[in-house]
């Protein structure tokens, strides 16, 4: 995952490029943390078969 930013007039944006990857049939559209291990946790968009997982990194 490549992180980018935009710098904006309230401070900065940041940019994630995400890859998309399947998963089991879901009706809602549904966010979760399927894993937490110290600073580090990964956060799942899940929508459909369509599964875009996000890794997240606490400085």
């Amino acid at each position: 995952m490549a992180i980018r930013t935009l710098t904006m007039l309230a401070g900065v944006l940041p940019m994630m490029m995400l890859t998309a990857c399947g998963g089991d049939h879901v009706e809602s559209l549904v966010y979760y943390f399927p894993m937490m291990e110290g600073k580090e946790t990964e956060l799942r968009l899940h929508w459909g078969e369509t599964v875009v997982p996000m890794l997240i990194t606490v400085p």
